[in-house]
Formats: C-alpha cells, sequence, structure tokens
C-alpha cells in the first residue's frame, strides 16, 4: 500500500511494522532512521525580480539579503533543507513564505519580489 505519512510519525510507523520503506527528500528523513540516496535532484535559484536579473551570479552573501519563499511540505515552519548548508558558510536566510507545493512556491514567485529554490526539471 502506498500511503502519505508525516514525517514526525515515521520512526514510530516504521518501529511498529506499520511502514517498511519510505521515499522522502534527504531533508525530510527523520534522524536514526538509515537513508540511502536513489536520486540526486538539482535545484535552480529563481526570482520574478526584475532587480536581480544581471550576467552575474549573486554571491551567497549578496543572495541572503533577499527575502525567500521555501517549499515545505511537512509542516509550516520556516525552515528549509538549504538553511543547514546556509549557516554551515556562517550566514542566515529571512524566510518569509512557507508554502506545502512547489507549483504554490512558483506563484509565490510570480507575483512578488521573493527568491527561492525551485526543482530543475519544473522550469521552462
Amino acid at each position: 500500500m502506498v500511503c502519505n505519512v508525516e514525517s514526525a510519525s515515521l520512526i514510530k510507523k516504521m518501529s511498529q511494522g506499520d511502514i517498511h520503506l519510505a521515499l522522502t527528500s534527504y531533508g525530510y528523513a527523520p534522524e536514526g532512521l538509515i537513508v540511502a540516496p536513489i536520486h540526486t535532484e538539482s535545484y535552480r535559484c529563481v526570482t520574478a525580480n526584475p532587480l536581480l536579473v544581471s550576467n552575474t551570479p549573486l554571491t551567497i552573501e549578496e543572495l541572503v539579503k533577499h527575502n525567500f519563499v521555501i517549499t515545505n511540505p511537512v509542516n509550516a515552519n520556516t525552515t528549509g533543507s538549504a538553511d543547514a548548508w546556509i549557516e554551515q558558510q556562517g550566514l542566515r536566510r529571512n524566510v518569509t513564505v512557507s508554502a506545502p507545493t512547489f507549483h504554490m512556491t512558483i506563484e509565490f514567485l510570480k507575483s512578488s519580489n521573493l527568491v527561492g529554490f525551485l526543482l530543475s526539471r519544473l522550469l521552462p
């Protein structure tokens, strides 16, 4: 059987034998589970903000000065899977919107000056 499961209850359901295998993004796998990559996804940083259009890439220091939308299917908090990497660089980003799906993230990006990370396969 295939079903949706909140990551917060995943360890409990697996230890009870209700779930034997879970497919999820690496950043959403609860600590304590054995994780094996089966696919590597590529993300792109995108925005509709015309002030960010440039032929030269932004530095990470310049990028984190902007407001972000994140896609977080687990819950509506403002921490995304990229935050750990950004914090390893000694920086923090300002997440102003948390969307539960990439479709909603795209809609927020199209109608705002926010910055976000999208799966490359979702881009035109």
